[in-house]
Order: structure tokens, then sequence, then C-alpha cells
């Protein structure tokens, strides 16, 4: 299909991109109302091994930190870091089933994980429908990370972990996040029909004829 016949399309069936764009639009803002909101709470902390005095090396330093950093940030999904959260004096409810893979993929759901290159920095975020609980986790996995941390490694007290920032809960629902959900959706339908036309669509007959017209002439 050449440009103007597209063109001449897309002015034709204006209305009807519209009015798909903004049902898909609807339809999104429908299920974004579904899903269960919840809150986020974030924290970061620092991964530092000590190094003797003499023999400081900010290259080795580096790269130490950021193996240490993906070390921890696999340890964080594991049986036995999520038992030791679970039993942290912090007090965090046990609402996670007692299926061991299923709690995994519970607990994969609820916490986020990211680590900031180069630095010895892990970023973790919580989410819970509970405000106060996504803090709670939070706290429970970073106060588990900085007294217990020995634990999941072989650093013995070389290995230091500090919280540095947070916990920082925000005050609404952080998921989902339904106008953006609806911009997305809108967008999407727009794009959708669009190709649609692009790929399928026809012009009307009196533009075909108004053409053939002008080639007559």
């Amino acid at each position: 299909m050449n440009q103007e016949n597209f063109w001449k399309i897309i002015k034709q069936k204006l209305k009807v991109i519209f009015v798909v764009s903004f049902v898909v639009a609807a339809c999104v803002f429908t299920i974004s109302t579904i899903i269960k909101p919840k809150y986020r709470s974030d924290i970061s902390v620092l991964v530092v091994q000590k190094q003797p005095e003499d023999k400081v090396d900010a290259f080795s330093a580096a790269k130490s930190a950021e193996y240490l950093s993906d070390i921890f940030s696999k340890i964080i999904f594991t049986d036995s870091f999520i038992d030791d959260v679970l039993q942290s004096p912090v007090g965090v409810k046990n609402v996670y089933s007692t299926n061991k893979e299923d709690r995994k993929k519970e607990w994969e759901k609820e916490v986020s994980v990211k680590k900031v290159n180069n630095t010895g920095i892990i970023e973790i975020s919580v989410f819970d429908p509970s405000r106060k609980e996504a803090e709670k986790v939070a706290q429970a996995i970073a106060s588990n990370l900085a007294t217990n941390n020995q634990k999941y490694h072989g650093g013995g007290d070389k290995i230091v972990i500090s919280v540095i920032d947070g916990p920082v809960t925000t005050q609404n629902p952080a998921t989902p996040n339904i106008p953006l959900n609806i911009l997305i959706g809108f967008v999407m339908g727009l794009i959708g029909t669009v190709g649609y036309l692009y790929f399928f669509g026809k012009e009307e007959p009196e533009y075909r004829a108004l053409d053939h017209y002008h080639e007559i002439r």
C-alpha cells in the first residue's frame, strides 16, 4: 500500500481507530482495578569486603564488590534465607505456602532485587497489600543480610553488609499503576488498529472512483 492511500484510509477510519483504542484502554482499566493493589518498600544495602591497608587495590575492590553483590542477590531467593527472614525478630507475618516450591514463587513475586554494577550496592524492593508489612519484610531482609551474612559465604568477618538507605515505603499503592496502564492500553489499541489498516485496510469506493476519474482525465 502506498503512503497516499494509507493516509486516505486513516482519515476514513479515524473514528474507528479512536473507538478501538478507547475500548482497549477501558479493558485495561477494568483488569487493573481487579488486581489487588500493593505497596512498595525500598531499601539499599552496601556489600564491602575488608582488605589489608597495605594491599588496597581499587580495581580489585570493585570486582570483589560486584562478585559479592551478585552472590547475595541470588541468596535472597534461597530457602534458608527466606526461613531466616520469616523467623526475624522484626515479626514478619508468615502468609506463604508450606510447599517450598510454591513459597519460592510467592517470594519472587513479592521481592525484587537489583544490583548496581561495580558498586557493591544492592537495591531491594518489597511489594505487599499491606504498607506496614511491606516495610517490615524489607527491614527483615536488610537485618538478616547485615547480621547473618556470614551464614551464606565463607569470607568470615571480612565481609560487611550495611544498610545505606531506607526503608522508603510508598504512601499509595505502587501496583498496579492504573494511569500508566490506561495510557499503554490506549497506545497499544492505536498502534494495533493502524497496523491492521495498513496491512489489511481498503479504501472506500468513493476514493477509488475519484482516483479512477482523475486517471481518465
